[in-house]
C-alpha cells in the first residue's frame, strides 16, 4: 500500500476520553492487564461510536469461604470473581469457553499474578472484539459491572443471576432501579447559616478582582 492511501485510516475515529455512564453499551475490547497499583485485573473497553471508554477492575478475591446471612448462604468472593471471569471468557473467546467446559481444571494458576498472565495470554488474541457491557452505579459517581452476579440455590448450587458482558444484555429490575435512582439523585442541601459567617467571608474577599476566573478540575476514575 502506498504512503498516500486513505484506506488505512478509513475506520479511524475520534474517541472521547469521557467515561461511559451507567447502562448497556456496545463496546470494543481494547486490553487486559494487571493494575500497576492495585490487586485487580483491568479490562479496557471503548465505545463503538467513540462516545467514551470504560476501565473495569475485577479485584483479587480475598477469601474462598462462603458467608452466611439471614437469607442463607452467599457465594464466596472467589466464586463471584470466577463467575465474572467466566462471563468475560464467554464473551471474548467462545472457543476457549467451549474448551473450559471439559478442561476447566487445566485453566488454573498458583497465584493471582500468574492467573492474570494466563488470562492475558488468551484474551490478548481477542483485542478488537465487539461486545456489550453492562454498567451500574457502584460507588458515588462511579459505574462498573454489577458487583454480586452469583448466587446459591437452597441446595448450595452456584449459579449466575445476571450477565455483565456479552451480546443481548438486558437490565433486571434491581439494576434498572439503581440506574434510575442515580439519575434522579440530588446533591445534599447545605444547612442555612444565620451566624454571619458568610458575611465575614465576603469581607475577606472584597479586594479580589471580579473578572478573575478560578476553576477546579476534578478527575474521576470509575471502579
Amino acid at each position: 500500500m502506498g504512503m498516500f492511501n486513505m484506506s488505512g485510516v478509513k475506520d479511524a475515529k475520534v474517541v472521547s476520553n469521557s467515561f461511559l455512564k451507567a447502562g448497556i453499551h456496545d463496546v470494543i475490547f481494547k486490553s487486559i492487564d494487571k493494575s500497576e497499583t492495585m490487586n485487580a485485573i483491568e479490562l479496557r473497553f471503548e465505545a463503538v461510536d467513540g462516545s467514551g471508554i470504560h476501565i473495569e477492575r475485577i479485584w483479587e478475591p480475598r477469601s474462598a469461604e462462603r458467608t452466611q446471612s439471614q437469607f442463607g448462604a452467599n457465594p464466596s468472593e472467589q466464586e463471584q470473581f470466577m463467575c465474572k471471569i467466566k462471563q468475560v471468557i464467554d464473551a471474548l473467546d467462545p472457543a476457549l469457553s467451549k474448551r473450559l467446559e471439559t478442561d476447566g481444571d487445566k485453566f488454573q494458576a498458583p497465584d493471582f499474578d500468574s492467573f492474570v498472565k494466563l488470562l492475558k495470554k488468551y484474551l490478548d488474541k481477542s483485542v478488537g472484539t465487539q461486545t456489550q457491557i453492562k454498567l451500574v452505579p457502584t460507588n458515588g459517581n462511579y459505574v462498573g459491572f454489577p458487583t454480586f452476579i452469583a448466587s446459591l440455590t437452597k441446595e448450595g448450587v452456584l449459579y449466575m443471576k445476571t450477565r455483565v458482558i456479552g451480546e443481548g444484555l438486558t437490565l433486571n429490575a434491581k439494576e434498572a432501579t439503581a440506574i434510575e435512582n442515580a439519575k434522579n439523585a440530588k446533591p445534599t442541601a447545605m444547612k442555612p447559616t444565620n451566624d454571619g459567617e458568610l458575611d465575614d467571608l465576603k469581607a475577606d474577599f472584597n479586594d479580589v478582582n471580579d473578572d478573575e476566573d478560578v476553576a477546579d478540575d476534578f478527575a474521576k476514575m470509575p471502579f
